[in-house]
């Protein structure tokens, strides 16, 4: 794998920020590169040049939902149109889906989606 040092480069300094809104936003003001999901990306796509990573980055991701109440209709609603929208997803590294047995109602932690 060809890193920075390998290429004798170092970074003159080093930002850390979990905001993907503020990486594009450093990024555009000429400030270094940064890795954010698509969507966020599409949103800047005017300051910034927007290169893809191959092979794609799997990333997983989760439903957060309220443990102390009873999940809504259009919750319910939602997650099972979820569902059914990641049947259909291509599985790739880490299979797109819900973990086994999730449900709105029967956990008081984050469904993993």
């Amino acid at each position: 794998m060809l890193t920075m040092q390998a290429h004798c480069i170092e970074a003159g300094a080093t930002i850390e920020t979990t905001y993907s809104a503020s990486i594009c936003r450093l990024a555009a003001q000429g400030l270094g590169v940064g890795v954010v999901n698509p969507y966020v990306a599409s949103v800047f796509a005017r300051d910034l040049r927007i290169l893809a990573l191959h092979p794609p980055c799997a990333v997983e991701v989760v439903l957060a939902v309220p443990s102390r109440f009873a999940p809504s209709e259009r919750a319910e609603t939602f997650v099972q149109l979820l569902r059914e929208e990641l049947a259909q997803t291509p599985a790739g590294p880490g299979q797109a889906g819900f973990a086994d047995n999730a449900s709105l109602s029967s956990s008081p932690n984050p469904s993993s989606v």
